[in-house]
């Protein structure tokens, strides 16, 4: 689970509007498993990129 956080930034430039749906809510199932806040405030924040 430690990589998520930086998979999820290098995949902001593909999420399009057709996946960004799923994108959200697979990256939200993961956020209890990460077990930094750093690493949860990063997949944060690429929800939110997405979210715009």
């Amino acid at each position: 689970m430690r990589s998520v956080p930086m998979y999820a930034e290098r995949v902001l430039a593909i999420v399009t509007f057709l996946n960004k749906t799923r994108f959200i809510a697979v990256l939200s199932s993961c956020l209890n498993e990460l077990e930094k806040e750093s690493e949860c405030k990063r997949v944060e924040k690429a929800i939110l990129k997405v979210k715009k």
